[in-house]
């Protein structure tokens, strides 16, 4: 499973508005909504099951980058959303210092190993310095899905 499978038009925010770590968690569920990825009915469930899991330990693991995560039963399949901050956002990372960019993902309960893996991918795709780099440079939706694809072309 890869990162660019789980992203699609609306699921990319190349210039969140949020500060705080409370609401940028809020705008990226809200930019699942608007995707139709997630039921509006559910957000607030789905934002107690993600900061439930805040709460088990920072998904801030380092390096300006947020994995935070959650499963849910009104979560259909696993899916994501990026996010990426200019300024930055306290979001009590493991280093301590602010987080740029967030990779939002949710999976069904029942789907384990998928979740897993998605997260994994995210790992991967985002140790890799000059994806990073491009990542944080991008200007659009587009280009950010771009560079992901292209990192990911190359995996085996």
């Amino acid at each position: 499973m890869k990162v660019s499978e789980l992203l699609r038009r609306g699921t990319v925010i190349p210039h969140l508005s949020s500060r705080t770590k409370t609401a940028v968690l809020d705008e990226l569920l809200i930019a699942l909504v608007n995707a139709g990825c997630v039921p509006r009915e559910g957000l607030q469930e789905i934002a107690a099951a993600l900061t439930a899991r805040e709460k088990l330990g920072t998904t801030g693991i380092g390096r300006g980058i947020a994995v935070p995560n959650a499963k849910h039963n009104l979560i259909p399949y696993t899916l994501a959303v990026l996010g990426r901050s200019g300024q930055g956002i306290e979001f009590e990372s493991l280093d301590g210092a602010p987080v740029y960019v967030l990779l939002m993902v949710l999976s069904n309960q029942r789907i384990s190993t998928d979740h897993v893996r998605a997260l994994a991918s995210a790992v991967r795709l985002f140790r890799d310095e000059s994806t990073m780099s491009a990542i944080l440079t991008a200007n659009t939706q587009d280009e950010i899905l771009h560079v992901i694809d292209a990192a990911e072309s190359t995996w085996t």
